[in-house]
This record gives structure tokens, C-alpha cells and sequence, in this order.
């Protein structure tokens, strides 16, 4: 593993590359002193908490895995020197795949978001791949949820201001602003938006 000085100013792709070298790492008690320095690194930098999350929320598991945090990742994100990008990175990687997943079904002529029925090509490859990345960010969410202070306030606010938006209910405020030009610089369409107000429902 590379020194706490290099991991404070490592690029993004390096970052990446650094994630999906502690992600299997995560459940190893032999290791856990040094994958707990390398990762609190990490999650110190915007770089780091994107990398590592590209890393750890696409990682190939077996389908029927349970989604569980780490209790060394828990932990990093609690103590986290840097907790207003983990918060917001966290909201984003629960509603960007989970509209990918949407349009998917759109595009096979699905309304229902938890369709789980066969279907064919790369389609559903790519919907089930958006929804395992929208699953395991959820849960990451739901572990912020957990926590108290600023963190859950900030966490549970957030997410109240995304439903706002994707519910076309937005109260004029400076975060649901925010959020609404995030909605409209991906271009998020109805059957979308109605996606992400139903995870920000379960969430919340």
C-alpha cells in the first residue's frame, strides 16, 4: 500500500485504482490497521471519496450477496474529516444509477423500477448493474442515517430536498435549487424523477 502522503494527494484514477485494491481488503482483520489508514486517507480528499466509492459500489459480487458496510468502511465515513462531499457523493451514487436503471426499463417498455423478470441484450446486463450500484449506495446512505450530529442532519436534509425536486415540490431554498440543476443537467424525465422519489421515500 502506498504512504498516508501519497494516498492525501493522489488523482482520481489513482484513487480508483486504490479502491479496488482495499475493497477486498475490507473484511480482513489481519489488515485492518492498515486498510483503516489508507481508507481514512481517502475519504479525506474529494478525489479519494470518489475514487474509492467507484471502486467499492462497482465491485464484482455473486447477485444473491447481502449488501452489507464494512465495519472498517463505517467507521472511515463516521470519522471522516470531510463529511459534506461523502454525504453529497453518497446521495448522487443512490440516484444517478438508480435513474440509469429506469431509463433501462423505459427503454424495454417497463414502468415498474423493481421489475425483476427476464429480460434480453446488453439492457439487461446494464439495469441490473445500475440497480446493485443503487442497492449498495443506499445502504451507504442508510449507515449516514445512522449516525448523529451534523452528519444525519445534513444526510436527512439532503435527501429531503432530493425528494422536493423529484417530486416537483421544491420549497425555493438554496439546496433544492441546487438539486434541481443537478435533475437538469442530466436530463431527468419523469419515470426518472419518480424512480428517485420512491428510493428517497424508503430512505427517509
Amino acid at each position: 500500500m502506498p504512504p498516508v502522503s501519497t494516498v492525501l494527494t493522489a488523482p482520481f484514477m489513482s484513487q480508483v485504482k486504490l479502491g479496488s485494491r482495499l475493497v477486498p481488503l475490507l473484511d480482513d482483520s489481519a489488515r485492518s490497521s492498515e486498510v483503516s489508514e489508507i481508507l481514512n486517507a481517502q475519504l479525506s480528499t474529494s478525489d479519494g471519496i470518489r475514487g474509492f466509492f467507484v471502486s467499492y459500489l462497482t465491485a464484482e459480487t455473486p447477485p444473491t450477496a447481502p449488501v452489507n458496510v464494512p465495519k472498517i468502511l463505517k467507521s472511515a465515513m463516521e470519522t471522516t474529516s470531510n463529511p459534506v462531499e461523502l454525504i453529497d457523493l453518497s446521495i448522487m451514487n443512490v440516484i444517478m444509477p438508480k435513474a440509469q436503471a429506469s431509463e433501462f426499463l423505459r427503454l424495454k417498455g417497463l414502468e415498474d423500477a423493481d421489475y425483476d423478470g427476464p429480460m434480453e441484450g446488453s439492457n439487461n446486463s446494464m439495469m441490473k448493474s445500475s440497480e446493485m450500484t443503487a442497492k449498495r449506495g443506499k445502504a451507504v446512505v442508510e449507515v449516514l442515517m445512522g449516525f448523529e450530529g451534523e452528519v444525519w442532519e445534513r444526510t436527512r436534509a439532503q435527501f429531503e430536498s432530493v425528494r422536493r425536486v423529484a417530486k416537483g415540490e421544491e420549497d425555493g431554498g438554496e439546496e433544492d435549487e441546487r438539486w434541481k440543476i443537478f435533475f437538469e443537467k442530466w436530463g431527468y424525465e419523469e419515470h426518472q424523477r419518480s424512480a428517485i422519489a420512491k428510493v428517497s421515500d424508503e430512505i427517509l
